[in-house]
């Protein structure tokens, strides 16, 4: 993580190479959507304080998937091809928005790691109080706790063969992944994340507990609940336009 100190004091290139596991050892990119009913969208902006020239718009994570506003909590393991770096796990909490000339961002408002991560406003961020993730004979079960928010999830594990393809729209908002204060990266990534499948689970049968500001604007159960098998390498060129913001 001293790629982010050395990037932003203009010592080192802003290119960072990543991978994103999806089949890891100790368990496999787990994604699970959230509605925001349309009622909560503007309460649900202003949780987040989502910049007022972007906006929430419907999103689908997989080709046979409906649009919904919808929140979308991934936790995964992560590791920096150079540096020496990871690997790490990682929860993130996102939104799809889009700003006024139409383009759109995945939107990690929110992220928790295991260890010592990177933010925007702290430039390195502390580990959560607790990071645990821990598998039995058929769940999944997440534990993160940190001073802003406490998350436990129980997830039936992938046990079929069943596969779906994500969706083009899904794969393109990730081109632009914002973070606070209007910052964002700007990420390449190869046929890994375009030929990627997830693994759809009965998301009736996960159950999810979330203290946050925005707990109360979302569902309080996933109504998708996916597992990634396939490794996805990027090449991001973090906090590109950080030098138009004022912070």
């Amino acid at each position: 993580f001293l790629f982010a100190v050395e990037i932003i004091s203009g010592v080192q290139e802003p290119v960072v190479d990543l991978v994103t596991y999806g089949d890891f050892p100790a368990f496999n990119r787990l994604a699970m959507n959230f509605e925001i009913p349309e009622a909560n969208l503007a309460d649900m902006e202003k949780a987040i304080s989502l910049p007022c020239e972007y906006h929430i718009i419907p999103m689908k994570m997989t080709a046979s998937s409906v649009p919904r506003y919808m929140l979308t909590v991934e936790i995964f393991t992560q590791t920096f091809v150079f540096g020496g770096m990871g690997p790490f796990e990682k929860a993130a909490w996102t939104v799809y928005v889009e700003n006024k000339d139409g383009d759109t961002y995945l939107h990690e408002f929110h992220i928790e790691y295991n260890t010592t991560g990177i933010d925007i406003e702290e430039i390195l961020k502390d580990s959560a109080e607790v990071f645990d993730i821990s598998s039995s004979t058929n769940y999944l079960d997440v534990s993160i706790k940190s001073e802003s928010i406490e998350a436990d999830f129980q997830v039936p594990l992938a046990m079929g063969n069943e596969r779906t393809d994500l969706a083009d729209v899904w794969v393109h908002s990730h081109d632009k992944v914002l973070w606070k204060k209007g910052v964002y990266d700007d990420v390449y990534y190869n046929g890994g994340l375009w030929n990627a499948q997830v693994i759809p689970v009965n998301a009736e049968q996960a159950t999810a507990s979330q203290v946050s500001p925005w707990s109360d604007l979302i569902s309080s159960h996933p109504f998708e609940v996916f597992f990634f098998d396939a490794d996805v390498p990027l090449i991001s060129s973090p906090w590109f336009n950080i030098e138009e913001i004022n912070m």
